[in-house]
C-alpha cells in the first residue's frame, strides 16, 4: 500500500530561556530545530529565542541554522519579562507566521485557537538526543512518509 506524501508544515519553536549555554529548554529547542530543519517535512521553521541566545543557537544548530528563521526577543533576561513575552508575543508570532504547530516550554491553555501545541519539559533533558547527527536520524524515523 502506498501512502500519500505528507504536507509540509509551518512550525514555531520556543527556545527562549535565561541561559546562554545549552541547558534545559535550550537543549530541547535546539534538538527539535535541528531534527525538523533536516527532516524535509517543514515548510517554514521559526525559532524564537532571547537576543542573548542567538549565538548559542547558531552554534548548536551548525549548518541547520541556515534553514531556521530566528526571531529575537529583545527583552530583559528576567523571569517576569520572559513570562510576559511567552503570554503576549508567542501567540502573535504563531498568527504572524501562520504556524500549524507551536512548541511551548510549559503547559498553556486557552490562548491558541488556530493551531496545535506541543509542550516539552526541560526535565526530560537527559532523554534528549544530541543536537547533531542522531537528531536528524530521529526526525527521519518519525517524520518520514513510510509507515511505522
Amino acid at each position: 500500500m502506498q501512502h500519500e506524501p505528507r504536507t509540509a508544515i509551518r512550525i514555531l519553536l520556543n527556545g527562549l530561556g535565561r541561559d546562554t549555554g545549552p541547558t534545559g529548554i535550550c537543549r530541547v529547542a535546539a534538538n527539535h530545530a535541528s531534527a525538523l530543519a533536516q527532516s524535509g517535512v517543514v515548510e517554514h521553521l521559526v525559532l524564537a529565542v532571547g537576543a542573548w541566545q542567538r549565538e548559542m543557537y547558531t552554534s548548536l544548530l551548525g549548518p541547520a541554522a541556515d534553514k531556521v528563521e530566528f526571531v529575537l526577543a529583545d527583552i530583559n533576561n528576567s523571569s517576569l519579562a520572559r513570562n510576559r513575552w511567552f503570554a503576549s508575543e508567542v501567540p502573535l508570532l504563531a498568527k504572524k507566521f501562520a504556524s500549524a504547530l507551536v512548541h511551548y516550554s510549559f503547559p498553556v491553555t486557552g490562548i491558541y485557537q488556530h493551531c496545535a501545541l506541543f509542550v516539552a519539559s526541560s526535565s526530560l533533558e537527559g532523554h534528549c538526543l544530541p543536537v547533531a547527527g542522531a537528531a536528524s536520524n530521529h526526525a527521519k524515523a518519525h517524520c518520514s512518509d513510510s509507515p511505522s
